[in-house]
């Protein structure tokens, strides 16, 4: 009986084949809808980059406008500037920059306004309209930047404006910025925390007020390297709020242009369009308008100041500016700012050839054209077509020497109130609103001013210029009249004659 063998049933052979059978015909509907499944999400992601990359200039997350002159746009991955068009899409690693007297406008898809003054350079590193929260990142290399990112945008988004060493976070603020030492950040809405950086590292940080300005030369520079907190903030600079770029800003700020798109980016009924490269199309006035290589500003180097040094303090009388002039100059133009105001100046003893050049600066008793305080020129080459080169500026400030005499006139004269809320102030000045910034002259002998027996802190010595407040909120401003007693007094203490000016209110 133990060795017994026993055939294998066929029958269940053939059972377990047909288990095997029906077990495939069952996996077969799975594997053919989990196909499909794949197929269709694969399809699904490439729909979607490519609706991203066509629709890229339709729902970019910003666009450049172009205010006046020419602006150019170094496109990431590209190798030269082109010609930007107003209008344009900005994309992450876009860079952009202003030629000389051109402006340009950076509406971020977050409300957030940019803008650009004439010789600016800045790179879009980052931006990310994000699900919750959206973030830009913007880097100045050159040039001045007005910023204004609003209170009440529908899109959350975290701002971060950057030079090589300052940062500043905007939160609901309005601030302008200038990159390139000396640099600066003024504050005109809300207040500010500004970071001193080291190769992209915070070094300090400093929180600037509203009506404050932040000024880092190369000696605060250097002070914050060793360690050391070196005095930077300073009021709003009266002589900014007097500038072109200021006014322009807070009109704008108060009521916004809307900038036209450029024809070759729209479809003929204002509708942006798609568009590789943006130029195709466009009307050949306009490209012929664009700087040609041989001879447009680009072509041409900016002049380079030798001296004196950039951010510097200087004390003497006059100062010599020198520098070299680029190959192909045919003149140099330097222009110096009067209260604001620009008073370029073609340079007489420069002859085409030269290698360099001089300019004379003097202080003149208040009179020449330098400041006490912050001076600014702006240096140009130009070619025999007229071209401008790209602009260089210089600035340093100026004091008076320890031992410097400042002629003292026998007649003491009263001061002159010239300008309230940027308007001529006339001889008596209606007040409609809340707050009146007085600006006033006085000669350059007057080392203090008092207003109303109050001596003013903020005034420079020997300036020639100074600034009073009045507002509700000092509770030196009342309905009615408001009668201002002005006067001076130079380093002996002599008063000068009394001013006295009416503002209703």
């Amino acid at each position: 009986m133990d060795n017994m063998y026993y055939r294998p049933s066929r029958g269940y052979g053939r059972r377990s084949r047909r288990a095997r059978v029906r077990k495939i015909k069952f996996m077969k509907p799975l594997l053919f809808i989990l196909a499909i499944i794949v197929f269709f999400w694969i399809l699904a992601q490439i729909w979607g980059f490519f609706s991203n990359l066509i629709s890229s200039d339709l729902d970019s997350p910003a666009q450049v406008y172009i205010v006046e002159g020419k602006t150019q746009i170094l496109s990431f991955g590209s190798g030269d500037y082109a010609p930007l068009l107003s209008g344009q899409a900005l994309l992450e690693g876009d860079r952009v920059r202003t030629l000389t007297d051109s402006r340009a406008v950076v509406e971020f898809y977050d409300g957030t306004i940019l803008r650009m003054d004439e010789g600016t350079d800045l790179m879009l590193e980052e931006v990310d309209k994000g699900k919750n929260e959206g973030s830009i990142l913007v880097r100045v290399n050159t040039g001045d930047v007005w910023v204004n990112k609003p209170s009440n945008a529908e899109l959350k988004s975290n701002v971060v404006v950057t030079t090589d060493y300052l940062k500043v976070n905007a939160d609901s603020t309005i601030f302008a910025m200038r990159a390139g030492l000396p640099e600066s950040v003024r504050v005109v809405d809300e207040n500010l925390l500004v970071e001193v950086l080291e190769e992209g590292q915070s070094l300090d940080q400093i929180e600037v007020s509203v009506g404050q300005e932040l000024i880092l030369t190369s000696d605060a520079y250097d002070a914050f390297l060793r360690r050391e907190t070196p005095s930077v903030l300073d009021a709003l600079d009266i002589n900014f709020q007097q500038n072109s770029w200021y006014k322009f800003n807070t009109d704008e700020d108060a009521s916004p242009s809307q900038f036209a798109v450029d024809p070759a980016l729209s479809d003929g009924s204002g509708t942006v369009i798609e568009s590789e490269n943006p130029l195709e199309g466009a009307a050949d006035d306009f490209v012929d308008s664009l700087p040609d290589d041989n001879s447009s500003s680009a072509a041409l180097d900016s002049p380079q100041v030798t001296s004196p040094s950039q951010g510097s303090t200087q004390n003497s009388e006059t100062i010599d500016i020198l520098g070299n002039a680029p190959v192909g100059a045919e003149k140099i133009m330097v222009t110096s700012f009067e209260e604001g105001s620009p008073n370029p100046y073609v340079l007489k003893g420069f002859t085409p050839g030269d290698s360099t050049f001089r300019y004379i600066a003097t202080f003149d008793g208040g009179n020449g054209n330098l400041v006490i305080g912050e001076n600014r020129f702006e240096i140009v080459a130009i070619d025999a077509e007229g071209n401008e080169s790209p602009t260089s500026t210089l600035v340093f400030d100026y004091e008076l020497a320890a031992d410097a005499e400042v002629e003292t006139p026998d007649v003491l004269s009263a001061p002159e109130i010239v300008m309230i809320n940027d308007q001529p102030a006339g001889e008596k000045f209606i007040l409609e609103e809340d707050r009146a910034v007085v600006i006033g002259s006085v000669g350059t002998w007057a080392t203090d001013v008092v207003v109303n027996n109050y001596t003013l802190r903020e005034f420079t010595p020997n300036s020639g210029t100074f600034t009073y407040i009045l507002s509700n909120e000092f509770g030196n401003l009342s309905s009615g009249e408001n009668v201002l007693e002005v006067y001076a007094k130079d380093k002996s203490g002599t008063k000068s004659e009394v001013l006295e000016f009416v503002v209703s209110y």
